[in-house]
């Protein structure tokens, strides 16, 4: 399907035929069986995780990524944030990728959130000086003004969400991939945290690519879907019809 937002431009991410494999043990490590693979080579089964996947992403897009545990969702956005190699395929990226997989990478529980905020700030690419302009806005977003001081690994995981997602809101990239950014929290506190990150990316024209479970935020948020389901690209394309079909597959398997 053609992007309405293309326009003949080119893609900011092209996939073509990804597949992704890994070898998994399919024994437990006993200590027998690790002192058995000392002189015999063991037999690990080949597990493929993504199998033949094709999409595009453009200016603009904001594509829903969704289906069952273990569909793929993640091991997608790895590759495509050059964290896993992919198996064969085509990974083609044109723009700067932000990636934000989980709430909680690269921070440092025994420093004080104050610190956390200009350590991950400058690990996402923010300059010293662009921080500390707009230090006072993530304090405030973050709710966290009275622990500024307090050592983060003291903090709960809202608070730590909060934390990086108020840090998010500076990050300047083309293309922003996020895995389940806001875990905890009522259905209100997600739609303020996305309203505010997708705002921001449509009015600089950017892209993202969202995987959640909470298809109400996919639905709000998202003007197209990809659904996969045992590493296979079932469905891609407008959010109420890819949304509807996974509906409807989730109730036969309940049924």
């Amino acid at each position: 399907m053609k992007n309405q937002l293309s326009n003949g431009s080119k893609p900011l991410i092209e996939v073509q035929n990804l597949y992704k494999k890994f070898l998994i043990e399919t024994e437990n490590p006993t200590a027998f069986r690790l002192l058995k693979h000392l002189i015999v080579p063991s037999t690990k089964k080949e597990f493929y995780a993504l199998k033949n996947i094709n999409f595009k992403l453009y200016q603009g897009d904001r594509i829903g990524l969704i289906g069952s545990n273990g569909s793929g969702k993640t091991t997608l956005l790895r590759i495509l944030a050059g964290l896993y190699a992919k198996t064969k395929g085509r990974v083609e990226i044109n723009g700067k990728v932000a990636t934000f997989l989980h709430t909680d990478v690269a921070l440092e529980g025994n420093l004080s959130a104050l610190d956390n905020i200009y350590l991950l700030g400058m690990i996402m690419g923010i300059n010293k000086k662009d921080i500390e302009a707009n230090l006072k806005k993530i304090i405030d977003f973050a709710e966290i003004g009275k622990f500024i001081r307090t050592p983060l690994r003291d903090f709960s995981t809202g608070m730590i969400q909060r934390l990086v997602l108020s840090i998010l809101m500076y990050v300047e990239a083309d293309i922003f991939l996020l895995d389940e950014i806001v875990e905890s929290g009522d259905i209100k506190f997600k739609h303020k945290c996305y309203k505010i990150i997708l705002d921001k990316i449509s009015k600089q024209g950017k892209a993202a690519i969202i995987s959640s479970h909470e298809t109400e935020i996919i639905e709000k948020f998202c003007n197209k879907v990809l659904l996969l389901d045992n590493g296979q690209l079932i469905a891609y394309g407008p959010t109420k019809k890819i949304i509807n079909l996974y509906k409807r597959s989730q109730q036969k398997i309940s049924e």
